[in-house]
């Protein structure tokens, strides 16, 4: 073997040793296709390599015809591999160029091989040719002259340089980086055919390098995929990661998470395991959903197991654990594709801790309501107990001024026993409406005073519902204020209107006012000086809400009293 083959034999193993390391990466990472299509390419290279150390060593025209019909076919086999790679590498997605070029190829190179006819090789015209000296070394070809459909294959060789520089310049800008190096590989490859025509051609003698070329393209090629490899890797390592923080989340989660498709159960984490007495996530992946959520009857919406809806949505239902145990669940869904497929992502929480408490809870509570309608309704009894022994002490009783007091107490214990009525009549224990209160305890002061039609009634009320704590003094005030009105401001059995306004002014504070059109009184009484008991006890009341009393005394008299909302 002549020394100038030892460079390409040694070219023609580093280049199937590529071929296999990349036949390799892609039986581990299959959807890489370049791996193959570089894989192809680098055999094809070592293959011409190997058969041009046999040209070099070839002693005459026949025997060295039948390397360079090798080589020729080879490097047709290069073209397409090289197209299939290039595609491949700029993740062109439209194959038909490349299927082309590669059924051309491929067939090409079978033609050139076995085929002898003038169109293909014209033996009777030997090509004997010498290259040289070339670093003190001379090559002679012994070749034959080629025919005009392997001079074509030529010209189709440039036409894969086109096809390749489309593919860089179709590249997006983003990924214009990475496709330099298909760039310059295809420059290399370019460079060494035109210098393989120049020599063949007898334009050029002294200088020779497709082999070289094609060594170039390799390492360059092989260098940018391998640092693929490591991207690929890491990539590989980050996605671990993330799915081992993405696992430990799921898993410790305190919430059931499942995904479920046509009724089961496709994945889920332990605490849903947990949740159904499954031993383990494999356990309960055994079992559809109905088996841990059964339908209670045909009323009940199971259509979510199936997918059969677009919203999230979230509910209560009973669920069944394996040992036979009915538990209460919060179930939160929402559908998904999971594995190309419409499915069902849920979480569910065991919530029966909470609907125990929550139904102990409501049971004391009614207990606690019946109590206070209980206590409610033996008060407004105890009162009327009380009303009832006053007047039995009161018909006993000739002085009628006493008679007089026991009625003022009579009708102040009937004021608080009407609010007491309300309440025990009420689903509400600590409130009260005041508006109908008002109208109630108004109509019935007017006519306890044999006031007939004379006196009549007017309202304004716009504050409704007030406290027990604040119902009782304000019914009181409202009760002293709307007696004195009926007993004093109409003598002589004068008609007239008693007006209550009940509102809340811009500050927020209550006004409730008591105004009549009667006769008014001499002056306006105050606390210090104020005999009456009712006076009195108005002012206390007031004190007691924190409020402030008023009277005017123009066309009747009109008391005002003013306190502060609660809350407020």
């Amino acid at each position: 073997m002549p020394f100038v083959s030892i460079p390409v034999i040694c070219m023609a193993a580093v280049t199937f040793y590529v071929s296999f390391v990349h036949f390799l990466l892609y039986t581990r990472r299959r959807h890489h296709p370049e791996d193959l299509s570089f894989a192809i390419l680098c055999l094809t290279m070592a293959c011409y390599d190997a058969f041009s150390a046999g040209a070099y060593a070839a002693s005459n025209v026949a025997e060295g015809f039948q390397w360079q019909k090798a080589q020729v076919a080879t490097l047709s086999l290069i073209g397409a591999a090289y197209t299939w790679f290039a595609t491949d590498y700029a993740r062109h997605r439209r194959k038909f160029v490349r299927n082309a070029a590669v059924v051309f190829f491929t067939v090409s190179a079978f033609l050139v091989l076995f085929v002898r006819e003038n169109l293909f090789w014209r033996v009777s015209e030997p090509a004997v040719k010498r290259l040289g000296p070339f670093l003190g070394i001379r090559i002679t070809y012994h070749e034959v002259a080629p025919g005009l459909f392997t001079e074509f294959l030529g010209v189709m060789g440039f036409l894969v340089f086109v096809y390749v520089f489309s593919l860089v310049a179709g590249v997006a800008r983003k990924d214009r980086l990475r496709s330099l190096p298909l760039f310059l590989s295809a420059l290399i490859f370019c460079a060494g055919l035109v210098n393989d025509a120049l020599v063949h051609s007898g334009l050029l003698r002294n200088f020779y390098i497709i082999e070289y070329a094609y060594m170039a393209i390799v390492v360059l090629m092989a260098h940018i995929l391998s640092n693929d490899v490591v991207e690929s890797a890491a990539l590989k390592e980050a996605f671990q990661s993330s799915e081992r923080k993405y696992r430990s989340l799921v898993d410790n989660s305190l919430v059931g998470i499942f995904i479920a498709q046509q009724g089961q159960i496709r994945f889920c984490n332990q605490q849903f395991a947990r949740v159904f007495d499954c031993a383990d996530e494999k356990t309960a992946r055994l079992h559809p959903v109905e088996a841990f959520m059964p339908s209670d009857d045909d009323t009940e919406p199971s259509h979510w197991i199936y997918e059969d809806f677009e919203l999230p949505q979230r509910f209560e239902r009973r669920g069944r654990t394996l040992s036979g145990r009915v538990i209460d669940l919060e179930v939160l869904t929402t559908p998904i594709v999971f594995e190309s497929k419409p499915a069902v992502q849920g979480s569910i929480l065991n919530i029966t801790v909470r609907k125990t408490a929550e139904a102990l809870l409501q049971r004391n509570l009614s207990e606690k309501n019946i109590l206070l309608k209980e206590i409610h309704h033996r008060v407004k009894n105890n009162l009327q107990i009380i009303i009832s022994l006053l007047n039995l002490s009161s018909a006993r009783l000739s002085d009628s001024e006493i008679q007089r007091a026991l009625e003022d107490s009579n009708q102040r214990i009937r004021t608080m026993a009407m609010i007491h009525e309300r309440l025990y009549q009420s689903e509400d224990f600590e409130r009260i409406d005041f508006r109908e209160y008002t109208v109630t305890l108004v109509s019935d002061l007017i006519v306890s005073h044999h006031s007939g039609n004379r006196i009549s009634p007017r309202f304004d009320l716009r504050v409704g519902i007030l406290s027990l704590d604040l119902a009782i003094p304000c019914g009181l005030i409202l009760n002293e204020l709307v007696t004195n009105a009926v007993k004093h401001a109409f003598p002589d059995e004068r008609s007239g209107f008693i007006a209550v306004r009940f509102t809340e002014d811009k500050g927020g504070d209550y006004i409730l006012e008591v105004s009549d059109d009667g006769v008014g009184m001499p002056g306006p009484p105050d606390a210090e000086g104020a005999d009456s008991l009712g006076m009195k006890l108005v002012h206390v009341l007031t004190q007691q809400i924190e409020g402030q009393l008023e009277f005017r005394n123009a066309g009747g008299l009109t008391a005002t009293v003013t306190f502060p909302k609660p809350g407020a």
